[in-house]
């Protein structure tokens, strides 16, 4: 019993003392934590601290950035005015340049449909003197056949008074008489080469003068009808006969 009870004690003073142990160690926790805890909020200060004087420094950065970024939008604002300007006067003169020439142009076109239109009259009169002249020009024509006729028929005539030249040397034939205008005058006739013949009195005189009279009723029946180089030729040939 007095084993279990020296053993008790002795278990008893270990508790004791392990109790004090803990206290102690519990102390030194507390220290060892105290002090680790300081550290940490010492680093976390200090790393606070430098991360204000990075974040200052980029605050600072920034503001810097900003007024240069302020600095270039003023220059661009005032390059962006100046081109502008000049663009706008470019612009106002090729506007005025446009409208110059627009105007030019206006003034071209009444000038050319003012141009049209007096073309348009002086093709119309041109028409009109065309189509006279060409009436004119067809009437002359007319009037050279018929005269070429009365030529063909003149020579015809010649023609049959140099061949009735040696039948008929001592026949008479009366001048057929002509009822004329008062104060009318003798137009000599164009010959067939183009050149002008004296009136035929001479051959009258020549080759009438021995001839046989000629009715007068025939002679103004004759006159009455038109003169071609037929009837002529007929008439030629009846006189001979």
């Amino acid at each position: 019993m007095h084993a279990d009870l020296k053993y008790v004690e002795t278990l008893e003073k270990e508790i004791d003392e392990l109790e004090s142990d803990k206290t102690e160690y519990s102390d030194m926790c507390d220290v060892i934590l105290q002090e680790c805890v300081s550290k940490d909020v010492m680093c976390s200060y200090l790393m606070s601290l430098s991360n204000l004087d990075a974040l200052a420094e980029l605050q600072c950065m920034y503001l810097y950035k900003v007024k240069e970024c302020e600095c270039l939008a003023q220059k661009l604002s005032k390059q962006t005015e100046s081109v502008s300007k000049k663009v706008h006067t470019k612009l106002f003169q090729c506007f005025a340049k446009i409208e110059k020439h627009s105007i030019s142009l206006e003034l071209a076109l009444e000038k050319c449909k003012e141009q049209v239109k007096n073309d348009t009259v002086c093709n119309k009169k041109a028409s009109n003197v065309f189509r006279k002249e060409r009436e004119q020009y067809f009437k002359i024509q007319d009037l050279k056949a018929q005269l070429q006729d009365k030529n063909i028929a003149i020579s015809e005539l010649k023609k049959l008074i140099e061949k009735g030249k040696g039948k008929s040397v001592d026949t008479k034939f009366d001048r057929p008489s002509v009822v004329r205008q008062p104060n009318a005058q003798q137009i000599p006739k164009p010959s067939v080469l183009g050149k002008p013949t004296p009136f035929l009195d001479s051959l009258e005189r020549r080759y009438f003068s021995k001839s046989k009279s000629v009715p007068k009723t025939n002679v103004s029946e004759g006159l009455s009808k038109p003169v071609t180089a037929q009837t002529l030729l007929q008439t030629a040939k009846k006189a001979v006969s």
